[in-house]
């Protein structure tokens, strides 16, 4: 039977892909439910001698509700406190997670966002995407307390006239700026028709220099013929350039995309042999890496390409045993 894979693609070789796992969580997750993940911090003994990395998985159950489900190694899926909340999301909203943020559309169709600071909290912007509109978000800053307290994070949307659509801090916490077909971030942002498509967005540091804050950002979406377009902001740059990456040209019609943007926390974990040391030193958004990848399908199966520099590196097989069902997401 054939893949639908080109015989060129070779399997992963920079990533360790483990069998999927059956997940057993709170409440089951509605069909076809968005998927947003978080990378951060858990102190197991509260003294902040025991820190650990945690992976935070943001879902719809099948009310509506946004539930999680957490990971760690030394104690493997647990439920997260946000499944005791009632944030209650419209039908069909997309889901996006940078961490301390969970983004969705409210029951009344406006962009609502979930912080997490010693407790989850909830506030209501002033931003109406369209109904059922994809979400997308990316830090704006290297350093996480700027992110955290000055609201310094991108949201990417489709607005109420199909355009795609982007909002500096959303909640109004710092000086953000509305810069969709206006001014700030994007005077060259181009009018994009999306149609309902999927979005989804990645950030990088432009270099590995502590005290260079410029990030080069990047967009990806399918165009209505299904072919991956990509808008690219590099560093301070106020220009984005409209790009067909040649990566994704094997992709399937209206897939959809997930993207990993590196962590950022306060009090980074010291070298992975050293996992119970801890350093005063922030840890800021890294250049590209092997972390920085996309994953995609194309003849149902899972690919993925590693960011290298501001290009992408050839797609590579995760494995031909997971074939996706793929829901019609052209109307």
């Amino acid at each position: 039977m054939s893949t639908g894979v080109s015989t060129s693609l070779e399997s992963v070789e920079y990533s360790r892909w483990e069998q999927a796992t059956n997940l057993s969580p709170d409440y089951r997750a509605q069909n076809l439910s968005g998927l947003a993940t978080s990378l951060t911090i858990q102190d197991s003994n509260g003294n902040g001698n025991g820190k650990a990395l945690q992976v935070e998985a943001f879902y719809l159950n099948t009310t509506n509700f946004v539930n999680a489900i957490n990971y760690g190694r030394s104690f493997q899926y647990i439920r997260d406190s946000i499944n005791d909340k009632d944030y209650q999301a419209s039908d069909g909203s997309g889901l996006a997670a940078y961490w301390p943020y969970v983004l969705f559309q409210s029951r009344a169709g406006f962009l609502q966002v979930i912080k997490y600071a010693s407790g989850w909290t909830t506030q209501i912007s002033s931003i109406k995407p369209r109904d059922q509109s994809p979400i997308a978000v990316v830090p704006t800053s290297r350093n996480y307390t700027e992110i955290s307290t000055a609201g310094r994070i991108a949201v990417f949307y489709e607005s109420v006239d199909s355009k795609l659509s982007v909002w500096e801090d959303p909640l109004g916490m710092g000086q953000g700026t509305k810069f969709a077909n206006q001014t700030a971030w994007n005077s060259s942002f181009p009018d994009i028709d999306l149609y309902g498509l999927s979005i989804t967005a990645l950030a990088v540091a432009a270099s590995s220099d502590h005290s260079d804050d410029k990030i080069h950002t990047f967009v990806l979406y399918p165009d209505r013929g299904g072919k991956i377009q990509q808008l690219r902001r590099e560093g301070a740059e106020n220009d984005w350039q409209l790009s067909t990456p040649g990566a994704f040209k094997v992709a399937d019609p209206h897939t959809r995309i997930a993207c990993v943007t590196g962590p950022t926390w306060v009090n980074a974990l010291t070298a992975a042999d050293q996992p119970n040391e801890v350093t005063d030193v922030d840890r800021l958004l890294e250049p590209a890496s092997n972390l920085t990848r996309c994953v995609f399908l194309s003849g149902g199966n899972l690919l993925e390409t590693r960011l290298d520099g501001v290009d992408w590196a050839p797609p590579m097989l995760v494995s031909t045993s997971y074939k996706v069902k793929v829901s019609d997401s052209t109307s």
